[in-house]
């Protein structure tokens, strides 16, 4: 077993995220039935460890292996076919006792280390994957706010996927109005997606200030347009094969058919149960799709807020003036703030969400700890 662990240790880590509704889980099925890849479903380790408030400070070994092993098998989010790897209480003990295993064995220091190697080991031996075949891991962040951590704790390699901006928040502003029967995107809903925007800005321009080999951007649009030629410069980057498996959507190598805000009812996620019609990702259906649902006030609005990043990754070549963007700073601090349910009075809680909002513009990571954002 130790020499697993070290093969295992031995492994370059690569992190794939994005900020916001910009094509992860695409580029994740690609990559997932690749034979020099370890690659799990979309699992998010510190997301899931803040979002289910896993106290692994005060936990043993045992209480840690049932705890994650609970959460893989009955939330509803694990289900989807993008996340699912555990479908049945057999293959949850087994999980179990493998991660167990591995936190008793292992002399890692770092309890988010162990846990990190401890999920991808049981995995492995759950499906009876080789370790010492493989070159490297590529983990999925679904939050960019996360990267930080990674970064202290792994000195990963990052793969970074980017749309356009409008694009990517009209389709979760879509998604939010199908979870919630209709009604418009919900102010926390909003909140978090403004704060994986903000934050992962921030953490692409402190890679870009850093060290060129350090990330790779997935600009989604130019990457779809030649898929065969772009997986091949990914594969060089990875230092990694290039195969056929490249160009197939998987997940656990079951074909997978995409996910879509606009073709879906949101009643079972957005997962696709057919393929999409042809040319539905031609750029310019796109543009047409986010425009005809994003009110003339929200595209002005997020075309001067994100001007800065759309500029740079060459989404438009219109410079916006500083007054322009300060006045689209106040008005995006005023936008979908209405909420599910009242709790208090309802305009104390109008007031909690503008000032969240305001919070999560100019101190993002401050929103983080008082708001409990996850």
């Amino acid at each position: 077993m130790l020499n697993k662990i070290n093969s295992l240790k031995k492994l370059k880590v690569y992190i794939l995220t994005a900020h916001s509704h910009n094509g992860l889980d695409w580029i994740h099925s690609l990559f997932d039935n690749h034979k020099d890849i370890l690659i799990m479903p979309g699992f998010s380790l510190m997301r899931t460890i803040s979002k289910f408030r896993i106290d692994i400070n005060n936990m043993d070994n045992k209480q840690i292996s049932e705890s994650f092993s609970h959460i893989f098998f009955k939330v509803p989010g694990y289900k989807l076919q993008r996340r699912k790897f555990i479908d049945s209480q057999k293959k949850k003990n087994l999980f179990k006792v493998h991660f167990l295993k591995y936190l008793d064995n292992d002399n890692e220091k770092n309890i988010i280390k162990k846990i990190f190697y401890g999920i991808h080991y049981s995995y492995a031996e759950l499906y009876q994957i080789i370790i010492d075949k493989k070159k490297v891991i590529i983990s999925q962040e679904h939050v960019s706010w996360h990267c930080e951590e990674y970064e202290k704790l792994f000195s990963p390699k990052f793969i970074f996927v980017i749309r356009d901006f409008r694009a990517a928040f009209s389709g979760s502003l879509k998604g939010g109005t199908k979870v919630n029967g209709g009604l418009k995107t919900y102010a926390n809903q909003f909140d978090k997606m403004l704060l994986n925007w903000i934050l992962g800005t921030r953490f692409i321009n402190k890679l870009k200030s850093q060290n060129k080999k350090k990330y790779y951007f997935i600009i989604n649009e130019k990457f779809n347009k030649d898929l065969k030629k772009n997986m091949k410069k990914i594969c060089l980057w990875l230092n990694i094969s290039y195969q056929k498996t490249c160009l197939k959507q998987t997940f656990m190598g079951k074909e997978w058919f995409g996910e879509s805000s606009y073709l879906t009812d949101g009643k079972n996620g957005t997962d696709m149960n057919a393929h999409a019609p042809k040319n539905y990702y031609n750029i310019k259906n796109v543009e047409r799709r986010w425009r005809n649902f994003l009110t003339q006030n929200e595209i002005k609005i997020f075309s001067t807020f994100f001007n800065y990043e759309l500029v740079n990754f060459n989404y438009t070549n219109k410079k916006k003036n500083l007054f322009k963007y300060l006045i689209s700073i106040m008005k995006i601090n005023f936008i979908y703030l209405n909420q599910k349910k009242y709790f208090l009075n309802k305009y104390i809680i109008l007031i909690r969400n503008i000032i969240r909002r305001f919070l999560i513009i100019h101190c993002p990571r401050l929103s983080i700890k008082i708001f409990k954002i996850y």
